[in-house]
């Protein structure tokens, strides 16, 4: 399940680095889905590192995130972006960890290629 239909667009935030001042490129706009655990299995989205998504990451304090290589490149150029730490809208904004990476975007009509999905159930 998600919160858009698979080839449409995504929802719009921006992405703020964990302990970096921010820079022009952590501000930037990027696109994101609300999936379920089951929709990469369903998509047939291979991962490319860590983990998937799962049903038991419900913590409200800490939100899941998997991320395809454009976030990669442009966010964490210089380091394995797994396990990283950061805050969607703003610098203070929610609390992510990035738990996976795939390889491919997901909506075919996003405005921007980076998209970054997270659990909500």
């Amino acid at each position: 399940m998600a919160n858009q239909l698979p080839l449409n667009c995504c929802f719009i935030t921006a992405i703020y680095q964990e302990g970096a001042s921010p820079r022009p490129s952590t501000g930037e706009d990027v696109v994101y889905l609300l999936i379920s655990p089951d929709y990469f299995r369903t998509m047939g989205i291979p991962l490319r590192r860590g983990r998937l998504i799962m049903e038991h990451d419900i913590n409200e304090n800490l939100l899941p995130v998997v991320i395809n290589q454009a976030a990669v490149k442009r966010y964490w150029p210089d380091r394995d972006a797994v396990g990283v730490f950061g805050h969607l809208n703003n610098p203070k904004g929610g609390r992510f960890q990035v738990v996976g990476r795939i390889t491919a975007s997901i909506a075919r009509r996003c405005p921007r290629s980076t998209c970054t999905l997270r659990y909500r159930p």
